[in-house]
């Protein structure tokens, strides 16, 4: 038995005399991937192999980094004891929080607050880059980029999750989603990001640790059939494919365009290394009435705000770099 099995099983023990050791068949982390410190064991935690959800759930953390590995044996990720630690700007915390307490996705609040401590959460993710471009005033700049012609004054509106804590929409969302597609009062799909300019309305999935979750088969035919025109495929055909959640999204961005009088787009945004298909597999199944693209984090940030690499480089998943390239892009490499 290797030395990280030993510490592990030895620990595991001392704490719960009454059930036999727990010996891991493959080599368990002793030390931070992050710092190389010894990690400790929490006594009440869970064990190894079962699911952590928060920092106390976690049974080795690093007092250090003040982070927990994941329950995972082999490949953990890690949760911070406080999400506010993942910020790149501290002082947006307390914007952040009252933006998620009146997103539209009522059930999914607390959830949402409490995964942004993971290094995994693309909510974090997009709040940092995101809230940065709104108050340097530049998300004009993304919306020429993802190719509308706004005037160069002009600043579109941005909602995180169906919210902003600064102005509203100036159209009932939730009343046309439960109206239009028949959804729940209390579950409201909600869009990543939505920006609204002059004249264009723009909808962003954003991804982070994994591409389009597919879903081949699952009903999406309330959205399908309530957005007349917006789609050239059968409702089978677009089921079938599996894009779930961007033909949600499609769906909802068209009947908002329509009621706006704006010109739509709907952006999935991934990582550089993780864009798959999408754009030959989702996009002919879509009607020319809008325009779906795919852009990637880092072409994003080289484009409109290049200062922001430098941050980028920094993000990991499961303790290693989630951009490469943006880390090339930022120290002036290819």
């Amino acid at each position: 038995m290797n030395r990280a099995v030993r510490l592990l099983t030895k620990a595991t023990t001392a704490l719960a005399m009454d059930r036999p050791p727990i010996v891991y068949s493959i080599p368990v982390m002793t030390h931070c991937p992050r710092c190389g410190a010894p990690l400790a064991i929490q006594p009440e935690a869970r064990e190894l192999g079962v699911r952590a959800e928060t920092y106390e759930d976690c049974r080795r953390v690093c007092p250090r980094c003040d982070i927990g590995l994941s329950n995972a044996p082999d490949q953990p990720t890690f949760i911070r004891r406080d999400w506010r630690d993942g910020l790149w700007r501290p002082r947006s915390a307390a914007r952040l929080e009252a933006i998620v307490q009146r997103s539209l996705n009522e059930q999914t609040r607390e959830k949402k607050l409490r995964r942004l401590a993971n290094e995994r959460s693309e909510d974090l993710l997009t709040w940092n880059v995101f809230s940065w471009l709104e108050e340097r005033q530049l998300l004009g700049h993304v919306v020429r980029r993802i190719g509308h012609a706004e005037g160069a004054t002009v600043t579109p509106q941005i909602f995180y999750w169906g919210a902003n804590d600064r102005y509203e929409l100036g159209l009932d969302l939730p009343g046309l989603l439960k109206q239009e597609f028949k959804e729940r009062a209390a579950s409201l799909s909600e869009p990543d990001v939505m920006l609204v300019g002059e004249s264009a309305l723009v909808l962003i999935e954003a991804k982070f640790d994994s591409p389009n979750d597919r879903q081949p088969g699952k009903e999406a035919s309330k959205y399908i059939n309530a957005a007349s025109g917006w789609f050239r495929a059968s409702a089978a055909e677009v089921a079938a494919a599996g894009y779930y959640e961007l033909t949600r999204n499609w769906a909802i961005g068209g009947a908002l365009a329509e009621r706006l009088g704006k010109q739509f787009t709907l952006v999935n945004l991934l990582r550089r290394d993780e864009q798959g298909k999408v754009d030959v597999e989702f996009k002919p199944l879509l009607s020319d009435k809008g325009r779906f693209a795919v852009l990637n984090w880092e072409d994003l940030l080289e484009t409109v705000e290049p200062a922001l690499l430098l941050h980028l480089k920094d993000e990991t998943l499961y303790f290693n770099p989630a951009f490469p390239s943006a880390g090339q892009s930022a120290s002036g490499g290819g």
